[in-house]
């Protein structure tokens, strides 16, 4: 059975066969370390390909979140932008109250060195929050679950148990 929803098709196969879906997730990154920058990107890629299920991404990486704002006023949108929070200039925080202003349905993930200002960074209403020493764990689940909102509207429910083992379970 096919549908086609906003752009977007849908093909719903028997129980035991995946769902597909034909979509590019629209990714921003903005963080001023170019290298880390570089890191993150490729991560992404790696990432998003081995999820499969038709995923694609498109990524473009910032340096500075005034240039990321900038692209937004002249009509870019994204479904997730991921932050870093320590920026010269225009910081995580600003950048994140100015892209909530443009754009209340994109996802923001904050990807920063520092683990305190997760709190505040709640109050923006982000997606996720994630240490960078954390980021090769915690980015595949972030990512995954990027895709079932943005495209299915569905939930993913992170369950990590002590021994470190952690199971994702889609709602």
């Amino acid at each position: 059975m096919i549908f086609a929803l906003s752009g977007i098709i849908v093909i719903l196969k028997s129980e035991n066969q995946s769902r597909r879906a034909s979509k590019i997730l629209r990714l921003a990154l903005c963080d001023d370390d170019i290298n880390f920058l570089e890191i993150l990107k490729e991560l992404t890629n790696s990432i998003s390909a081995s999820i499969g299920n038709g995923l694609g991404v498109e990524i473009k990486c910032f340096s500075d979140g005034r240039f990321l704002i900038d692209d937004l006023l002249n009509g870019a949108r994204y479904d997730l932008i991921m932050l870093d929070w320590d920026m010269p200039g225009m910081n995580g925080e600003e950048t994140g109250k100015e892209i909530r202003a443009l754009d209340s349905d994109c996802l923001i993930i904050f990807v920063t060195a520092f683990s305190n200002y997760a709190i505040k960074a709640s109050k923006l209403t982000m997606f996720r929050y994630i240490t960078k020493d954390r980021l090769t764990n915690e980015l595949p689940e972030a990512l995954l679950a990027t895709y079932d909102k943005q495209l299915f509207n569905k939930k993913t429910i992170q369950i990590k148990e002590t021994n470190k083992s952690t199971h994702l379970i889609r709602v």
